[in-house]
């Protein structure tokens, strides 16, 4: 009588299995990201009014604590309109989130100046520098 012999591999049934874990991830991940697409995906005029939010924050973080466009209150940058449809403004609050630091939140709206597309960009500066 011949001895046994172990057979290497897998079985159909453990391929089949494999098979529809794989599927239901697959189908699992681009049900997910498929219906946020919108959400991943920023506009040319999303990416530009970032750049612009984050150019003036840091015109903002390198301006001395005395100069006037850190003053509390609001600012409207005088270059606007940017490109004839971005408008830079930002806020300025003393003593925020702490006594010693002043909050600039910097935002950029388009089409208009009141228009629902907008970018917003807080930083947070010591009062005195």
């Amino acid at each position: 009588m011949e001895p046994r012999r172990s057979l290497a591999g897998f079985t159909v049934i453990e391929i089949v299995l494999v098979l529809v874990v794989c599927l239901i991830g697959a189908l699992a991940f681009s049900a997910y990201f498929g219906g946020h697409r919108e959400s991943l995906v920023a506009s040319p005029e999303d990416r530009r009014a970032s750049e612009l939010a984050e150019a003036t924050t840091q015109r903002l973080l390198a301006t001395p604590g005395s100069d006037a466009a850190l003053a509390a209150g609001e600012h409207v940058d005088a270059a606007n309109p940017h490109e004839r449809q971005y408008y830079v403004s930002w806020t300025v609050d003393d003593r925020e989130p702490i006594a010693s630091c002043k909050r600039i939140t910097v935002t950029v709206r388009w089409p208009s100046v009141d228009a629902d597309h907008r970018v917003r960009l807080v930083a947070v500066t010591p009062a005195t520098r």
